[in-house]
């Protein structure tokens, strides 16, 4: 399933509908844009004021990130001191909570919503990250936040929020084209290497 970007309504609206301990890993994906994987294998003592040190499990690499004082606070009196993860399985404290656990109660919020969970996913979360980070500071901010090696990964990203109909309506920014043409590009030539016609 390929995620797709969350307009901050829809994000409020799944909020509102979930537990706030089942929300918690998802707002930790949302201020961060950490892979949920990633954020499900933290371990408390990762943890220090509001910095989140991590080291990504997809690419080996480590980090920092930063979380709202507000979020660190909840997450530090919510923490269960049996376990050594911030977001220990409710089945066994001793490990931790699996990202397939979080989709599926994302995927039950979209039902109990009435909206299709089509894309609905916590990478989602990723996403947006990138996509407001890249409106805040840039294209390179996005990319160093995500860890990307690559500019066109990042862009799959940042641009995400065009395809969302929220937003078909949106001006193009100026610094928005120079992405938006290697976008249509790049799925252009991937479309010509996989035998498509234009």
């Amino acid at each position: 399933m390929r995620s797709k970007y969350l307009t901050d309504a829809t994000i409020s609206l799944l909020q509102g509908v979930m537990k706030r301990e089942a929300w918690l890993p998802i707002e930790v994906a949302r201020q961060t844009g950490l892979r949920i994987g990633d954020v499900c294998a933290l371990r408390r003592a990762d943890l220090a004021g509001n910095v989140i040190s991590f080291t990504a499990e997809k690419t080996g690499k480590a980090g920092t990130v930063e979380i709202s004082a507000e979020l660190a606070a909840e997450l530090r009196s919510r923490t269960g001191r049996r376990s050594r993860w911030l977001f220990p399985s409710p089945k066994n404290s001793r490990q931790h909570l699996t990202r397939q656990a979080v989709w599926a109660r994302l995927k039950k919020a979209c039902e109990r919503l009435g909206i299709s969970p089509d894309g609905v996913s916590p990478h989602s979360m990723r996403k947006s990250y990138a996509v407001e980070l890249y409106k805040r500071e840039g294209l390179q901010a996005a990319q160093r936040a995500l860890q990307h090696d690559r500019a066109d990964t990042t862009e799959l990203y940042v641009m995400s929020d065009f395809l969302s109909p929220d937003n078909e309506n949106r001006p193009l920014l100026r610094k928005d084209f120079d992405v938006l043409v290697r976008f249509i590009a790049e799925a252009v030539k991937m479309a010509l290497d996989n035998g498509g016609n234009l």
